[in-house]
């Protein structure tokens, strides 16, 4: 119904919501100044802020979130007058809710096989959890980018780093609260999000929240499968890259590469394809690659490697993807024909 891309933007913000707290538990020489920035989180039972998106620097989406609990209503406008588009979530529930203003249509989305690990009460209790915990995973860097001044405000700011994202957060000591919150993800390397205008605890429609919907709506319904990716869906997802792209194998395994394929895909149909029938193969394109690539994300950078680029499929010998699980001392690796072994060292990566 939409356009494949508010898919990956639907996971960078649940990845997103649940990393984002992670900032306010850093180093003890800033503790205070932290607890300070913390308390309007800690004590908040309802959210509103400002998302921007741009891409290689130019903005692409401006977003209004409201969060509420478990709820959260995220209002997106692309820019110059492009499409908007609102997605209704509630962590609660195994369905969630698109909607397309302009064009009065409307999207239930019913998710199946979601994993206890994505279940949780929404953005303000996974923060709050998250500000309450001491332990950190083993797996995320914390540093201190010192003070600078923005507008007159002197603003103290952290940056949050892991395999799959990486947070610049900066807040405010004259008023303690969060200032802004940038966001790069290794899904998207050449896109940002920053959080600001933040607001606690204001009163808001109960309507804007609402799973129904609205009268006047033509409406749809879909189903989302959100087991676990698995390497299955990674060499699905090298298959179908290496068709899409005349038989090599793509650049890099990520979002935007992904993204980028399914636009092609998209323009190369438009004229062959009915209309419902060239949505259809989008989306399921689109969540092909999400699984699929979605897959390396699971693993640390030093741990794996890609080594695809310009490699035609079905070229013997040619190993063009290996990753290390997690408490494995062997390598699993992929080849060109897309056959698979276990190495005891990884491949010459020259």
């Amino acid at each position: 119904m939409n356009h494949p891309a508010s898919r990956w933007s639907a996971v960078a913000l649940f990845l997103f919501v649940l990393l984002t707290a992670g900032w306010l538990v850093v180093g003890r020489p800033s503790q205070t100044a932290l607890a300070h920035f913390a308390e309007p989180l800690i004590k908040a039972k309802t959210a509103k802020f400002k998302l921007t998106a741009r891409a290689n620097g130019k903005v692409v989406a401006v977003s209004h979130l409201l969060v509420s609990g478990a709820r959260m209503r995220n209002d997106v406008q692309q820019p110059d007058g492009g499409r908007r588009q609102i997605d209704v979530r509630d962590e609660e529930s195994d369905r969630s809710l698109t909607l397309l203003p302009t064009e009065k249509k409307a999207e239930v989305i019913r998710y199946t096989n979601r994993p206890a690990a994505m279940k949780s009460g929404g953005f303000l209790a996974e923060t709050q959890k998250m500000l309450l915990e001491s332990e950190t995973d083993g797996k995320t860097t914390r540093e201190s980018l010192g003070e600078r001044e923005i507008d007159g405000r002197k603003l103290v700011g952290y940056r949050i780093a892991s395999p799959a994202m990486t947070l610049e957060l900066w807040g405010d000591p004259a008023t303690g609260l969060p200032h802004s919150i940038t966001q790069t993800m290794a899904a998207y390397p050449s896109m940002t999000t920053t959080m600001s205008d933040f607001e606690f605890d204001m009163p808001f429609d109960e309507a804007l929240l609402s799973l129904e919907p609205p009268a006047g709506y033509e409406v749809s319904q879909r189903e989302v499968d959100l087991a676990p990716p698995t390497e299955a869906d990674l060499i699905a997802a090298l298959r179908t890259a290496a068709e899409l792209g005349d038989g090599v194998f793509p650049d890099a395994l990520n979002m935007e590469i992904g993204h980028g394929m399914v636009k092609a895909f998209h323009a190369a149909n438009a004229e062959n394809l009915p209309a419902a029938e060239l949505e259809k193969k989008s989306q399921e394109l689109t969540m092909g690659f999400v699984r699929g690539f979605g897959f390396t994300l699971q693993f640390p950078p030093d741990s794996q490697h890609y080594a695809g680029k310009d490699v035609k499929l079905n070229t013997p010998n040619i190993p063009i993807y290996w990753y290390q699980p997690e408490g494995k001392t062997t390598y699993r690796v992929i080849y060109a024909d897309l056959s698979t072994a276990d190495m005891d060292r990884a491949p010459n990566a020259e």
